[in-house]
């Protein structure tokens, strides 16, 4: 399903910079995250959602960085339903790092305390 929209995801990715709705934050991607997101079919939309209404976020005191996850309505993989982004933030303005699908034991590796 997810080929059918290359096209406009990869029109998509040609601007670094995404409006996330509703709160306005700016959305920056590394070349790294765009390369990642393209290669892992993630798909721009849950990638906004995941900023701006996480199921988890926490703040990584040793690599300086956030971490946040949501549930993907229609992940690549069915046994890795979790959106999980690396991100940085100051003040409105969020640059994601990365971006990954994981699954329960996933995001427990990576220091969530929340499944769903």
């Amino acid at each position: 399903m997810w080929t059918k929209n290359l096209a406009k995801f990869q029109e998509s990715l040609k601007s670094s910079i995404l409006c996330g709705e509703p709160m306005g934050i700016r959305i920056k991607l590394t070349t790294h995250c765009r390369q990642r997101i393209q290669e892992r079919a993630i798909d721009i939309k849950d990638i906004e959602k995941v900023i701006n209404d996480p199921l988890e976020t926490f703040y990584d005191k040793e690599r300086q960085n956030y971490k946040s996850f949501g549930k993907s309505k229609d992940p690549l993989i069915k046994e890795q339903p979790y959106l999980v982004l690396i991100h940085s933030k100051i003040n409105s303005s969020i640059t994601i790092i990365t971006a990954m699908w994981a699954d329960k034991g996933g995001l427990k590796a990576i220091g969530f305390s929340k499944f769903w």
